[in-house]
């Protein structure tokens, strides 16, 4: 009976725009661009029946994984259809409260629910997208929640911030509360020692407070507190790679690459000890992107500011994981893109950059 009222929800939701890009994701040729209303409405019906077949055949889920991609985490990453199905499939992207017809995972306390609507997660990051549902925000305040910790299996992530999810209307006010009033606050963590230890491990997210504040302050107008449980899955996709190679003529060298979906992970050789680690200053030689096997080159996949730290201080190996901002597929990373100097404000040319093979 779920499963049935989640159907007539998903059929509801079918506007015009998300059959345009269902038809696109089954294939669908358009046909001239003049048609009478009579052939229009026939192919939005075959178009429409299409689109109910394939739920039909995948199941709710599959539905709900496609069109369900939190606000959020479609902003940070801007998904292409093919990069949703795959991380779908892969159990990168998922959506806990569709999954087999379970019950959500969420949390009330003092007329708030906060549900966990998406997870996309790998062997390294997890990011975590929450729905907020009953806080009034007073208009023109922003939301804050007064703390918030994230642990998997009994382990704190060294690495977790939260940020609630922002756009502008019409006017171009800066809004957070969506059309049903309902707020959207996204997690990321990392930084943990070994890679691959989520998938099957119990994840626990607790929220205390929530209120208003800006620029590190916090005022709260709800007290409680919602603990959210459940158990993780992830993508175990991973590349690695011993290059042991000089980064072109840096004097640094590339011993070893670990590349999921999500993040890379580099140790290098340093000439000497790099002091800059002491005082948390941003290493000079960051991995930037990828070089794909294809020859697309991307920059800017990776930023400055990951974890960083030296795992052998007498042999020199300094360690530095970082998150991406695309959703990469490993096995497609043919080299990996360093640069001094991380370039925030333009495209690197290719003679600045250092490209390092991974085979």
């Amino acid at each position: 009976m779920r499963d049935s009222e989640r159907l007539i929800k998903a059929m509801g939701e079918l506007d015009e725009g998300k059959i345009e890009k269902a038809s696109r994701f089954l294939g669908y040729v358009k046909g001239p661009g003049k048609t009478a209303r009579s052939r229009r409405r026939a192919r939005r019906i075959l178009i429409l029946a299409a689109v109910i077949a394939l739920i039909l055949s995948l199941g709710i889920t599959a539905y709900a994984v496609y069109s369900h991609w939190s606000k959020g985490l479609e902003q940070h990453y801007h998904p292409t259809e093919e990069e949703i199905a795959a991380a779908e499939s892969s159990g990168l992207s998922v959506n806990p409260e569709y999954e087999n017809g379970k019950e959500a995972v969420s949390a009330t306390a003092s007329g708030v629910t906060i549900t966990v609507q998406q997870t996309v997660m790998d062997g390294s990051f997890a990011h975590i997208s929450l729905r907020i549902e009953g806080y009034a925000l007073p208009e023109g305040k922003y939301p804050s929640v007064g703390y918030m910790e994230v642990t998997v299996g009994g382990e704190h992530f060294p690495m977790a911030t939260g940020y609630f999810v922002e756009e502008y209307d019409e006017a171009g006010n800066l809004i957070f509360c969506g059309e049903d009033g309902g707020l959207e606050y996204v997690i990321s963590a990392g930084g943990l020692d070994e890679l691959n230890n989520f998938e099957g491990k119990e994840i626990q997210v607790v929220l205390q407070d929530l209120g208003i504040g800006d620029k590190a302050q916090h005022f709260t107008e709800v007290e409680g507190t919602w603990v959210l449980t459940w158990t993780m899955k992830a993508s175990a996709e991973i590349k690695t790679a011993t290059p042991g190679v000089e980064i072109g003529d840096t004097g640094v060298i590339l011993e070893e690459v670990e590349l999921t979906p999500l993040s890379v992970r580099v140790l290098y050789k340093t000439d000497g000890v790099w002091e800059g680690y002491e005082t948390m200053e941003v290493f000079d030689l960051q991995p930037i992107g990828v070089r794909l096997l294809d020859g697309t080159v991307l920059q800017k996949v990776f930023g400055p500011g990951g974890k960083t730290g030296y795992t052998d201080l007498e042999a020199c190996l300094l360690e530095i994981q970082s998150s991406a901002d695309q959703i990469l597929a490993p096995d497609q990373v043919e080299a990996l893109i360093f640069a001094r100097d991380y370039p925030w404000a333009r495209e690197l040319t290719e003679d600045e950059l250092y490209i390092v093979p991974l085979s």
